[in-house]
């Protein structure tokens, strides 16, 4: 690894998930703590700055109807645990809206960042 003997000199983040539209993967809190566990090994580290949740149907915050939505507590508690044990310092969203940040906060949840999409746009004059 690059950083072998220099790890506290740099930041490390982290991202679990894909969207692939109605295929898109709901984790559990098994299968996030795995997610974790699978990046440490990847990036040869005892830790992880910044993890981050990539798409709020990771977590099966999905639409504007919260009864669909799986426990936010338990997905909180599940990041909460990596902290506690010292796997990963922080945690964070990308691509999260309104509704999805606000039942997030409500469960407990303590996000420092919100990655948003990266929309690319043509030059109409072009």
């Amino acid at each position: 690894m690059a950083l072998r003997g220099r790890r506290s000199e740099a930041v490390i983040a982290s991202k679990f998930g894909f969207h692939k539209g109605e295929d898109t993967q709901v984790y559990s809190p098994k299968m996030i703590a795995a997610a974790i566990d699978e990046s440490l090994a990847a990036l040869e580290t005892d830790y992880i700055d910044l993890m981050q949740i990539h798409w709020p149907g990771n977590i099966g915050f999905e639409g504007s109807d919260p009864s669909r939505w799986l426990d936010a507590a338990a997905v909180v508690a599940a990041l909460e645990a990596a902290v506690s044990a010292g796997k990963i310092r922080y945690y964070g969203w990308c691509n999260f809206g309104l509704d999805d940040m606000s039942a997030f906060k409500a469960a407990g949840g303590r996000a420092v960042t919100n990655q948003l999409p990266c929309l690319l746009c043509s030059n109409p004059s072009s």
